[in-house]
Parts: structure tokens; sequence; C-alpha cells
């Protein structure tokens, strides 16, 4: 605060500037100009940050991996168990209004880490390092071609023929193309959360509104030298 009276221009400038208010700056048109595109670089930011926070959930409900079960359909299988606790991350877009998974489309996509996980924990943890090697898709033909109805023979042409055909080709979707999935080795119960959004929500527009406060306090401190400037005229 000044204590005595100014001695030249620059220090008058300055001695009435550290009493300027609010109301004195709407009246200047740089500051509500300021105040224009400080209120849309705000609104921009915050509809910008939270269609990424939307992507990033996969939309408002997303799935719950901690609740969410895989069932086996296999021969004496373990107690169903949940995604999450063999590190299986699954889109939402896998399972229909009414829950059934795609099992077919998930072997089409790039998925075959998380199978391999899925059908290691469905046999046996110990046997994890047996399923890390082998081709899914192979795996999956020779069980179809085995179930099948077919006699020795064929059935042994087909081992074959097929084994080749899936080697032949490096694309998930074209190894999967000779695939019939008349069997399925799992099952996967989705449920559903509304928690993530929210937090990422909540997280996200709290970190922005306090980035813009702090910004406009520092503005408000180098133009007034107060960071709560007074809204009304006060006498010097």
């Amino acid at each position: 605060m000044l204590t005595t009276p100014p001695r030249n221009s620059m220090e008058c400038e300055f001695y009435h500037m550290a009493y300027k208010t609010l109301a004195h700056l709407n009246s200047k048109w740089w500051y509500r100009l300021i105040k224009v595109l400080y209120v849309l670089s705000f609104i921009f930011l915050l509809v910008i940050a939270n269609f990424e926070t939307y992507n990033l959930t996969s939309g408002i409900k997303s799935i719950d991996y901690d609740k969410t079960l895989v069932k086996c359909e296999m021969r004496d299988p373990p107690e169903p168990f949940s995604v999450g606790s063999i590190d299986v991350k699954i889109d939402k877009v896998f399972f229909d209004d009414k829950g059934s998974f795609d099992y077919k489309g998930y072997f089409f996509g790039h998925h075959g880490y998380e199978i391999k996980n899925i059908l290691s924990a469905c046999n046996d943890k110990k046997d994890m390092r047996a399923f890390s090697s082998i081709d899914i898709y192979i795996f999956q033909r020779n069980i179809e071609i085995f179930r099948s109805e077919k006699d020795k023979s064929e059935k042994d042409r087909l081992f074959e023929r097929d084994s080749k055909l899936i080697n032949s080709v490096y694309d998930n979707e074209a190894k999967a193309r000779y695939l019939d999935f008349s069997i399925r080795f799992f099952d996967i119960v989705p449920q559903y959360t509304y928690l993530t959004f929210f937090k990422y929500f909540v997280v996200t527009n709290i970190t922005i509104a306090g980035i813009f406060e702090l910004l406009r306090r520092i503005f408000y401190y180098i133009i007034l030298g107060r960071l709560r400037p007074p809204k009304t005229e006060q006498s010097l």
C-alpha cells in the first residue's frame, strides 16, 4: 500500500491501478474482450475434455471388470471368475442389449493375449505356459473337428488341412474365417458400472475449473495487485 503521494505520472498510474475495482475493469473494452475469450476457452476445453472422458470410459456405462464373470464351458470347469482377476479387459461392444457375449466376434479381433489368459484360467493356471505358445485358432479348429460327427479319416484330413491353412495366414481375422464356432470354450457374463465415467468426469471438470480460477486470480494480481479485488469503488 502506498503511504506517500505519487511523485510522477508512472507512480500516479500505479497508485490508481492498485485501487482499481472490477467495476472499473468492466468499463474497459479490452477487459470485456478478455472475459469473452476466457469464457469461450473454458467452455471449449470442457467440451473437449468431457468428450475424451466419454471415449476413454467407452461411454457413461462401462464394463465392471471386477464383477464381469468368465464361465468356462469345458470338462471340470473352475468356478466362474472375474475378467479382472486374470488381467483381461473387454469392450462392451462384444455384448448385445441382453448381455450375450459375441464369442465369434471376439476371435475376429486382436484379442489373442486375452483369449489365452482365459483358456489358461479355464484349464488350470499351471498350464499358462502351454497356452502361451499355442495358436488359439488352430486349437479352436482342432476341437471343432474333434467334436464333429465325421469319421476318423475325415477328421485326420481336416486336422492336417486346416492347420496348414491357418498357419499360412497371419491376420487374426483371416485365421478366424477357417473356424465354424460350433463350440465355445467360455462365455462371459457382463456387469456394468457408471462409477468409472463419474470419477473421470468429476476429476476432469474440477481440474479444469481450478486451473481457470488460478489463471483468473493471477490476472487480477498482475493488473490490480490483488487476488480478490473489490467489485465496487472504494475511497482512496
